[in-house]
């Protein structure tokens, strides 16, 4: 056991004891910012990776896994997210699930489908066209376009 006094050495000097330094590691969560087949399929494996890892420091830790993991929400590019919650899942952003984002296969020909709905989307945003297409929340698609319909009448 080791004292609490200070030991010096011959000229004065203080012995300085060693101390083991805690080794900290930054945890990112992946980000996914393209829907092809490469890009999903190496963001799966990192944010698998990422999970265990988060899960090892909770348990360690103490600390609830909800809290310490970053949402699929959040890890995912905004834009690609709306793509994918408007043209796959058939929902709004809000309505979406974790689970349900991170389930989804994709093949070559819905990657290049996604990019195009996703590059339209932008396109739309970037000219202001969303009041006149009617872009926006799936379920009040139906009420615009039938109030634009009759708004003359």
């Amino acid at each position: 056991m080791q004292s609490s006094e200070a030991r010096y050495e011959v000229d004065g000097d203080a012995i300085m004891q060693s101390v083991h330094q805690p080794v900290f590691e930054f945890v990112q969560a992946p980000r996914l910012a393209d829907w092809s087949q490469d890009a999903v399929v190496s963001w799966k494996r990192r944010w698998d990776q990422y999970v265990g890892i988060v899960r090892q420091r909770c348990m360690e830790s103490g600390e609830r896994v909800e809290v310490a993991l970053r949402s699929v929400k959040n890890c995912i590019e905004p834009e690609l997210l709306e793509a994918l919650c408007l043209y796959e899942l058939r929902k709004s952003v809000d309505d979406a699930t974790s689970e349900e984002l991170v389930d989804l296969r994709e093949d070559g020909i819905d990657a290049r489908v996604l990019k195009y709905y996703r590059d339209f989307a932008t396109l739309i945003k970037e000219n202001g066209l969303s009041q006149i297409l009617g872009v926006g929340n799936p379920a009040d698609s139906g009420r615009r376009c039938f109030e634009m319909m009759f708004a003359g009448m």
